[in-house]
């Protein structure tokens, strides 16, 4: 937070451009954790690397604001939608979609 005030800051004083980008629960391999508050803020590598991509093809005239980087979880508690509409965020993943993708993986390997 302290970080995203500082980029107020210097957005609103010396006009730069300052996009935040509050990144959910990203895992190594890829995959939601099994339980638990993170599978509602899972974000994909597809997802995030998607969000970083918009934003730094933001509207030159975007000044200052902040976007939630998470996947499209059926749990989620925070807003994509305002970064569906400012810099056109859509995300790929959830992590519904992907446990059934694991679970598939897992059924064909037995």
């Amino acid at each position: 937070m302290w970080g995203e005030a500082l980029g107020r800051v210097f957005a609103d004083t010396h006009g730069l451009s300052v996009i935040c980008i509050r990144i959910g629960g990203v895992e190594d391999e890829d995959e939601p954790l099994p339980q638990g508050w993170s599978t509602a803020v899972w974000c994909s590598k597809r997802d995030v690397a998607q969000m970083v991509e918009r934003a730094i093809q933001a509207p030159d005239d975007l000044r200052y604001d902040v976007f939630y980087a998470v996947s499209d979880n059926k749990w989620r508690w925070v807003d994509i939608g305002h970064g569906r509409e400012v810099l056109g965020y859509v995300p790929q993943d959830s992590t519904e979609a992907r446990r059934a993708e694991m679970k598939a993986e897992s059924d064909a390997d037995e």
